[in-house]
């Protein structure tokens, strides 16, 4: 078991061998890197179904020595938060664990002070998570800290659209 396992050159996945190997590791992340993501014969959507949409993109036309592609890369910023829940995937429930993880003040505080120390250096941050409940404690933590912009599946189309307006406007 990994719970994070990166695809170097993913474009291969389409071979039935990569697919075979691939598909035997069982993993809660999985990332995909690839320069030629295009395939013949639409072969890139096997890529898609192993491994999820495309999540961040680097502009083919970047050097890596100016200011403002630099300001366009992504950056993933993981955080082993040293939680110890004694868990058993065979026999317990996840949400007992997503209730743990998601009310953990200590593990909280440590995503908001990290990502206190990103906005201190002017950054934009996004903060995923898998739970709608957490996007409201995380929002308590921040509201009168930061400007956050929350999105979840209860947001309305037409409050969706405002908010992803907003976000592109830079806020």
């Amino acid at each position: 078991k990994f719970d994070v396992i990166i695809v170097d050159e993913c474009h291969h996945l389409p071979a039935k061998s990569f697919r075979n190997i691939i598909s035997k590791f069982k993993s809660f992340y999985i990332y995909g890197l690839t320069a030629t993501p295009k395939r013949k014969y639409n072969d890139e959507e096997l890529i898609y179904n192993y491994l999820g949409g495309v999540i961040a993109t680097v502009d083919p036309n970047y050097q890596g020595n100016d200011a403002l592609s630099q300001k366009s890369l992504t950056i993933i910023n993981l955080v082993n938060t040293q939680i110890s829940v004694p868990f058993d995937f065979q026999t317990d429930q996840f949400e007992t664990l997503s209730r743990i993880l998601i009310f953990d003040t200590t593990r909280n505080l440590l995503i908001i002070q990290n990502v206190l120390k990103e906005i201190q250096v002017n950054r934009k941050i996004l903060v995923l998570t898998e739970r709608k409940e957490h996007v409201e404690v995380l929002n308590l933590y921040l509201k009168n800290q930061a400007e956050v912009i929350t999105l979840t599946g209860d947001d309305s189309v037409a409050k969706r659209k405002v908010k992803i307006e907003q976000i592109t406007a830079g806020n």
